[in-house]
Formats: C-alpha cells, sequence, structure tokens
C-alpha cells in the first residue's frame, strides 16, 4: 500500500512539472525582446543588448527571480529565463 501511494505520488510530481519546459535562449537578429517586462532588448551578433532603466517594482522583482533554464508563452510572446538577466520575452505586439 505505501509503495502505491509513493508511485502515485512521484507521477503527481512528474505531471505538474511537464507545464515547465526547459529551453536554452538563442537570441535572434532583428527579433524585438524585453527584458523583466522593463528594459528593451535587441541581438547584435548573437549577443542581448538591454537598455538599462532603473525598473523597481515588485512585478520586475518577480520576473527576475524565475527559474533559470525555464521557459513559457505570454500572449503571442516566447519568454526564457536567463541566468543573470531574470525573464527575457519577444516583445511583438499581439
Amino acid at each position: 500500500m505505501k509503495f502505491a501511494i509513493l508511485i502515485l505520488f512521484v507521477g503527481i510530481i512528474v505531471v505538474i512539472n511537464c507545464d515547465v519546459i526547459k529551453e536554452e535562449f538563442k537570441c535572434v537578429e532583428n527579433v524585438p525582446y524585453r527584458e523583466n517586462d522593463c528594459n528593451n532588448c535587441f541581438c547584435a551578433s548573437g549577443k542581448l543588448g538591454c537598455t538599462a532603466k532603473a525598473c523597481m517594482s515588485d512585478v520586475q522583482a518577480t520576473f527576475k527571480n524565475c527559474e533559470v533554464g525555464t521557459t513559457w508563452k505570454k500572449d503571442c510572446n516566447q519568454c526564457w529565463c536567463i541566468e543573470g538577466a531574470g525573464t527575457i520575452c519577444t516583445a511583438r505586439m499581439c
């Protein structure tokens, strides 16, 4: 009985974790990006460059403290959590 409960518990954890996808961010030129829902970003020679506005709201803190390596959709945009940067999303008009 204990073993069956353990298997059920592990199965639930696996299903819950399937919602978060791990994907490496690749900077694409001519695609607008937004960092932590504040700074505008662009790619040059495969490197991401962003404006340096001082964004201090709780929302930006939440975006900055994401789980590195995860990716998700925000409306029609794709988002990634990048080490040292926080949340980077494409900035397309939806």
